[in-house]
């Protein structure tokens, strides 16, 4: 199963838990800071090919992600916070650059500041994922939320 995460749904958090969970780090596709414009195509068919190995794996949220996985046989999932969670997920995301003071964690911070509503209600309008995960509440846990919807969905 692939699982298509908003910036701070908890990827890493999760994957640090266990070895059934991959977080596919979508940074890893700059070369030398620079991203080749199909960079998508290949980090997308490596997570299909975790994925038909049992693993499930998290991947960004990137329109061209989201765009490429459309088409996949894998199960995907979306999973995002509600568009009422703004301002916790900003204030969240926060917290998280302070204290870690990563680039990564302060392009999603600004990412997110300028784009949530858009992508937020991108992804509550896309019918083409049939499996979704919108959180309503700031305070959820993804893993128990992923174990529901494979138990109540039969999927893998």
């Amino acid at each position: 199963m692939i699982v298509i995460g908003y910036p701070g749904i908890g990827k890493a958090t999760l994957a640090d838990r266990g070895h059934r969970y991959i977080d596919l780090e979508s940074n890893c596709f700059y070369i030398d800071g620079e991203r080749d414009s199909r960079w998508f195509v290949p980090y997308c068919n490596i997570a299909e090919d975790l994925s038909r190995h049992g693993y499930i794996v998290f991947v960004s949220s990137h329109e061209s992600v989201r765009e490429h996985l459309r088409g996949s046989s894998e199960n995907v999932v979306l999973a995002y916070p509600s568009i009422d969670l703004r301002d916790a997920w900003i204030s969240n995301l926060t917290e998280r650059y302070q204290d870690t003071r990563s680039d990564k964690d302060h392009r999603a911070l600004l990412h997110v500041n300028d784009y949530y509503e858009e992508e937020i209600r991108g992804m509550d309008t896309d019918k083409r994922f049939p499996y979704k995960l919108r959180f309503i509440d700031i305070d959820y846990d993804l893993e128990a939320s992923l174990i529901h919807l494979m138990n109540s969905e039969k999927i893998r």
